[in-house]
This record gives structure tokens, sequence and C-alpha cells, in this order.
């Protein structure tokens, strides 16, 4: 499929003739999100591939960085701070236009229900589960200086400042901005084209949404790219107020969407932690909507996983993008929280992953 267009601004969305092509290319956007939560390995090892993003997209490259996904490897590697890496995300290249590259970076499944241990009633969570999940969040919410000025909440950014780029087996690689930045303008080389010319778009989900934010931040700044485009998918809170100010400084080409029911789009909490400027907040069907907000397109089943999960979004953005998103039999109890049919995606027959998945 060929790149969406136009480029969903943040703009588009209080422009009645532009924001359902807008919805539809953030939808198409969400499933990669999808696919890079998907690819998630239980240990240190690299993903096999997924032939989801072919024909399209060409694989370039890994993110990896000291996090693990699920809620024992959050703990086992956040709270304990471990130093072996785990598969964060990829870089790719389109096939048929070559200037644009994407970067996906996965979220967490486990996001729901930290996000709910922080809103819940303290009196109610009950032993080892409560002590872990506080001091997850305690550490991922703790404050901690920008480098441009504002604060950052020093989990997350940590995820960030160590996530790199290069495969399980690199030796010494490169932090993830500088690695993408050369990366990109050592392949921009090989095709007589400059960085200059390259557009990239970073992709998140969830825990993996906030770092998406940090490095389109980074590359914005930093890399010379033509554009830097980021489509974020439950976000949450990436800095307080002057750190979201210099967000919007970069010029990244930025929407983040937020769901009205989702918990993690509500922390770490204010009022210190604050949305980015270029949110758009999903309102429940029959809901009022005001600026910077757009009605569920679809019907999600009120759950802590259904409200977050990223198909879920692609779904409430746009039904008829997400009744095409491929999914497979790991993706079953994601699809079933759309309880709209129209929406619904249909799941692909076989094993989740071909033996030759990047074909």
């Amino acid at each position: 499929m060929a790149i969406p267009t136009p480029i969903p601004v943040f703009s588009h969305f209080s422009d009645d003739a532009a924001v359902n092509q807008a919805r539809d290319a953030l939808a198409w956007y969400a499933q990669f999100a999808m696919y890079a939560e998907d690819l998630y390995v239980h240990d240190s090892s690299d993903p096999r591939g997924d032939i989801r993003f072919a024909p399209d997209w060409g694989f370039v490259d890994w993110l990896r960085t000291t996090v693990a996904a699920d809620v024992v490897g959050d703990i086992e590697h956040w709270l304990l701070g471990l130093n072996d890496t785990t598969y964060f995300g990829a870089l790719f290249r389109h096939q048929q236009e070559p200037d644009q590259y994407l970067i996906t970076i996965r979220g967490t499944e486990s996001g729901p229900e930290w996000a709910q241990n922080v809103v819940a009633t303290p009196d109610v969570l009950h032993g080892m589960t409560l002590a872990l999940t506080t001091q997850l969040i305690k550490k991922g919410g703790n404050a901690k200086a920008h480098p441009d000025g504002g604060f950052v909440p020093a989990g997350f950014y940590g995820i960030y400042e160590a996530m790199t780029l290069g495969a399980a087996a690199t030796v010494s690689p490169p932090a993830a901005a500088t690695g993408i930045t050369q990366k990109i303008g050592s392949l921009q080389t090989l095709k007589q084209r400059t960085v200059g010319d390259a557009s990239v778009t970073v992709v998140g989900h969830s825990l993996g949404a906030a770092v998406a934010a940090y490095l389109s931040y980074d590359l914005a700044k930093n890399s010379g790219f033509a554009q830097v485009n980021a489509y974020l998918l439950a976000t949450p809170h990436p800095g307080d107020k002057i750190y979201a100010e210099h967000f919007t400084g970069t010029g990244v080409n930025c929407v983040s969407v937020a769901y009205e029911r989702d918990l993690v789009p509500a922390v770490p909490p204010p009022p210190l932690y604050v949305p980015l400027a270029e949110t758009v907040t999903i309102r429940v069907n029959g809901s009022s909507i005001a600026q910077n907000e757009i009605m569920a397109s679809a019907t999600i089943g009120d759950s802590i996983g259904g409200n977050h999960h990223a198909v879920c979004y692609a779904a409430m953005l746009s039904s008829t993008v997400a009744k095409n998103i491929a999914c497979y039999a790991l993706d079953k109890a994601c699809v079933d929280c759309i309880q709209s049919p129209s929406a619904q995606p249909q799941l692909l027959q076989g094993s989740n992953f071909p033996a030759n998945p990047w074909q």
C-alpha cells in the first residue's frame, strides 16, 4: 500500500474536509505499532521478523534497550537495573519511495494494569503486586531534568536514553537518534540522495509512544531530515509544560491520540506532567465533541485492555482501515475487544510468523 496522504498534521483535526483522511492515515500507521508489539520476544535475542511489513517496508535494523515488555520483565530490568538488552523497535525503508523511513516503537500490554494501580484506591490493592507496581510507577514518574529544559519522567526517559540501534550481537551500538541519522545518511548516499531528502515517521503505542516522542524530538532537532513525523497512540504524559512547549518548537509533525476511557494517557499524573499540545482525544460514541476531539468510529468493549490496544485505537480512528489490518492468532484477544463488525479485522490463517518472515 502506498503511504497515505495527506500527512495527518494536527491542524487537520479542526478541518472538516481533511479530518477523515487524517484519521484513515493514523489508523493505517497504528497497525505498525501493533506489529511492533507482536514481534516482542521474551529473551535477549532479536525477533525473526514479520511478513506484514512486506512488500512496502524493507527492514533496516533493530532498536534495543534495557527494559522488557511484560510485567515480570519490567520489574526485572527496570527495578533491578539489569543491563541485558531487549528488542524495542525497528527501522524500515519504503521500497517504492526510498526517501521515506518508518520507525516502530513497541508498547507494553501491561501498561493498562500499571496505570490502573496509579489511579485506583490504594487500600483495595494488596500484597506484592501492589508493592512492586508502586515502585515501578514511582521510578517511572520521578522527575528528571530534560537536557533542553523542563522535566520528564525518569523511568520513561531512561528507557529512551538506553535505546540503541543495532542487533543483539552489535558491539558498542550507537545511541538510537545518532545511529538512525547515520544509518539513513549512509543509505541515502547509496542512492545519490542526502539526509535532507529523507522523511522519517516514528510510530509508538503506550510506553512506546512516550519513547517515540523523545526520539522524534531529537531527530527533528539534530538530524537535518526534511520532515520528522510522530504518530503516537495511548501516549502517557511525556513531560511537563516546558518540555511539551519545547517539543512543539522542534517542528515535529505530531499527532498524539488518547481515548477518553484509556487509563494510560492519564499517567504519570498532573500537575507536574501534561499531555502534548498535539493531542487529539477520542470520545465514546454519542458524546459531544469539542475542538481537538473526535468521535470513535467503532464501539470498543469497555475493559482495561480493550480501551488500550493499538488495534482498538485503529478501529476507533477508522473502521474502514481497521477492517483491513492483517492480524494473527496472537492478536485475537485484542481484536475481540472491537464490538463493531464493520471495524473488526479478520485473523490470518496459519502460523503467526512464516518461515521467511520479511518476504
